[in-house]
């Protein structure tokens, strides 16, 4: 987790202790010096050290922190969203077989409609989680190629849970305060802290959300499997529930991007 420290004006990183060890067995030719993709990507205060020793001679110190951050904290997002699908997935198909089953047994408040209804939303879910997989291979690929390493669709990160970075400041004036900054500079910088407060407002609004709408998709999953609930209010609750949700992690995520940026800018 990476924050700034108002006293050293750097920027440090929290070790993160949680190690995932997974074998992976890929097709022949994709490997690094014939060793193979890499069983895990490591923390990120680590993979930064291997990145700075790979990419220095290339690039500057701040582009390397930024991207390398940057799709580090991709990974992790759509690994939380990919989880988020998965499960609304799990529902939808449930909630097919089981109307599919009511309207066998000519059960009247169950339509073709209906049904037809859940497959799409069912669909939808499935086109989800083919963006989110995309999306988390082409950020693999590239964190590999800061590093000098082959991380392929199937590694894992160290620690996959995504957390907002540290960030205490409120008033512009408290952050640039002890920083020596020339007008231009100063712009710059409150322009970039601007966005680090919407970023963090949007989150904090998500956040509120996120646990009203967690406790409607319980009574309406519950509501439906005894059979009190209507197909209608179950699709409804899965899809709020996967855009609230799924958005959340997008706000933790564009949160830290503007922390970093804010940090790129001094």
């Amino acid at each position: 987790m990476i924050f700034c420290d108002p006293s050293t004006r750097k920027f440090r990183i929290s070790s993160l202790f949680c190690a995932v060890f997974t074998l992976l067995m890929m097709p022949p030719g994709t490997s690094v010096e014939g060793a193979g993709s890499e069983a895990r990507i490591p923390p990120l205060e680590e993979l930064i050290g291997l990145a700075l020793q790979h990419s220095a001679h290339r690039h500057f110190r701040e582009e390397i922190v930024y991207e390398v951050s940057r799709n580090y904290y991709l990974i992790q997002t759509k690994k939380e969203q990919t989880g988020i699908a998965e499960e609304v997935k799990g529902h939808f198909e449930k909630a097919v077989k089981k109307s599919e089953e009511k309207l066998e047994a000519g059960e009247e408040e169950i339509t073709q409609s209906n049904i037809t209804k859940l497959k799409l939303g069912l669909a939808g879910t499935e086109n989800d989680l083919i963006d989110f997989n995309t999306e988390s291979r082409i950020a693999k690929l590239k964190l590999g190629r800061w590093v000098g390493r082959d991380y392929g669709p199937e590694t894992l990160l160290a620690d996959e849970e995504l957390h907002p970075v540290k960030f205490a400041y409120a008033r512009f004036e408290d952050y640039v305060k002890n920083r020596p900054v020339t007008p231009e500079k100063r712009f710059e910088l409150e322009e970039a802290f601007i966005e680090v407060l919407k970023a963090r407002k949007k989150m904090e609004l998500a956040q509120k959300n996120r646990k009203s709408t967690r406790a409607l998709l319980v009574t309406e999953v519950a509501n439906y499997d005894f059979g009190i609930g209507s197909s209608g209010d179950l699709f409804e609750a899965l899809i709020i529930y996967t855009r609230v949700l799924s958005g959340f992690y997008d706000t933790v995520y564009h949160f830290n991007l503007a922390v970093l940026e804010l940090a790129r800018r001094e």
